[in-house]
C-alpha cells in the first residue's frame, strides 16, 4: 500500500481523510474482498464499485478495451 501524496505531502480529501492506494492484481472474489475491507475499523470507503458499474473502459496506449458486466440469465438491465 502507498499513501497517496501530492508534492511530497500526504493528499488530504475534502473531508480531511488520507487515501491509501493498494494494488492486489486480479480480484478473484471481489464481493468477499469488499466485505473484508468494509469490516476493517476506520475504513471509510473502498473503490470496488460492484453494483454501480456496468461498463469499464480501459485505455492502454493506442488501444481501448471495453469490458461489460456479465448479466445473469433472464435479468433485465
Amino acid at each position: 500500500m502507498t499513501l497517496r501524496s501530492v508534492g511530497g505531502e500526504p493528499f488530504i480529501t475534502d473531508q480531511s481523510n488520507h487515501i491509501l492506494d493498494a494494488a492486489f492484481g486480479k480480484a478473484l472474489r471481489p464481493i468477499e474482498i469488499a466485505g473484508a475491507i468494509d469490516a476493517i475499523p476506520g475504513v471509510m470507503e473502498h473503490g470496488l464499485f460492484l453494483s454501480e458499474i456496468d461498463t469499464v473502459v480501459v485505455g492502454r496506449g493506442e488501444t481501448v478495451e471495453v469490458h461489460l458486466r456479465k448479466q445473469a440469465p433472464g435479468s433485465l438491465r
